[in-house]
């Protein structure tokens, strides 16, 4: 009997002296950093923040292809004689890289090269120089008189000082301040389906 109590009295030391060790372990490990990094997981590190420059907007002139800067209204233009890399170059900040470039070898005057970008707009060049831009889509492109595409003749007419119209062999064919245009058709509800401007591939 005695030798069972005194087995007794040993188990139950050596469960208290366990327990009293694994809590005095926690508590080291709660109390050190080390074990406290470890368990929190690292924050993500944060994007560091980026100046990004407003892109700025394109308009359409009778002289080139102006480009205005959001931000200040200031405004650039690139002009018909300026050389295609430039002319390129000039553009792309407005509307990022070309979509397609070629060589037009029907055009009544002569072959013109072509770079075409998002929205429509292609630009022509005669002996790697800028000679006409023309826009064929809805994109939003306007001139520095407010005409636009998919505008009706009869606003046509109210925005330009200067408006001339005529059937041809392209179809009803418009100049309005020194731009050049195509209707749906004739009359004050014929709606404007392309602008240019300068010299471009249009088979008469």
């Amino acid at each position: 009997m005695k030798t069972l109590a005194i087995a007794a009295v040993a188990a139950l030391c050596v469960a208290g002296c366990a327990k009293k060790a694994d809590e005095a372990a926690a508590v080291a490990n709660a109390a050190s950093p080390i074990a406290a990094a470890s368990a929190a997981p690292a924050p993500a590190p944060s994007a560091a923040p980026q100046d990004a420059e407003a892109t700025p907007a394109l308009a359409l002139a009778t002289d080139g292809l102006k480009l205005d800067d959001v931000e200040s209204g200031k405004s650039d233009t690139v002009g018909f004689g300026t050389s295609q890399d430039d002319t390129v170059s000039f553009i792309g900040r407005a509307l990022g890289a070309p979509t397609k470039s070629a060589l037009d070898e029907t055009c009544d005057g002569g072959a013109l090269g072509t770079v075409d970008f998002q929205g429509g707009l292609r630009l022509f060049f005669k002996a790697g120089n800028f000679v006409g831009w023309q826009v064929d889509d809805e994109s939003g492109y306007k001139g520095s008189n407010g005409i636009a595409l998919g505008m009706r003749y009869t606003d046509v007419n109210k925005l330009a000082r200067e408006v001339e119209g005529e059937d041809s062999s392209l179809g009803f064919e418009f100049t309005a301040d020194g731009y050049h245009g195509l209707l749906t058709e004739g009359g004050a509800n014929g709606k404007v389906t392309t602008l240019w401007a300068g010299t471009i591939c249009a088979n008469r």
